[in-house]
């Protein structure tokens, strides 16, 4: 119990760089190393149906998370240029953000 317990569990989400334990830790060292995420005002940007974008601001220190609740891709713009920090599927991350969140993707930009 549970039925998939030999699949999901510590030691194999541990295992798969690309599980949710991965994306955890990586999205709580960016909060931990991140003032604007930590402690930044919080402003909700216009956005796409299905999908919700917010910044976090901590004096000169800007991040952007977009999230996309849709099964498709979605052209998001943002002002400025930006970099995908962490992508929830590991899509894009380390580059340029191109402007369009993938199918149920959630992105976390830096200033580039």
């Amino acid at each position: 119990w549970p039925p998939d317990a030999d699949q999901c569990n510590v030691e194999s989400l541990r295992n798969d760089p690309g599980s949710i334990l991965h994306l955890y830790r990586r999205l709580l060292d960016a909060r931990r190393h991140t003032e604007a995420l930590r402690l930044g005002r919080q402003e909700l940007l216009d956005s796409p149906d299905g999908v919700l974008c917010w910044r976090r601001t901590f004096g000169d220190q800007h991040r952007l998370i977009v999230v996309n609740f849709t099964g498709d891709h979605i052209d998001t713009p943002v002002p400025g240029s930006w970099t995908v920090v962490i992508a929830s599927d590991g899509h894009g991350e380390a580059r340029p953000y191109e402007a369009v969140v993938r199918p149920d993707q959630a992105v976390l930009l830096e200033p580039a």
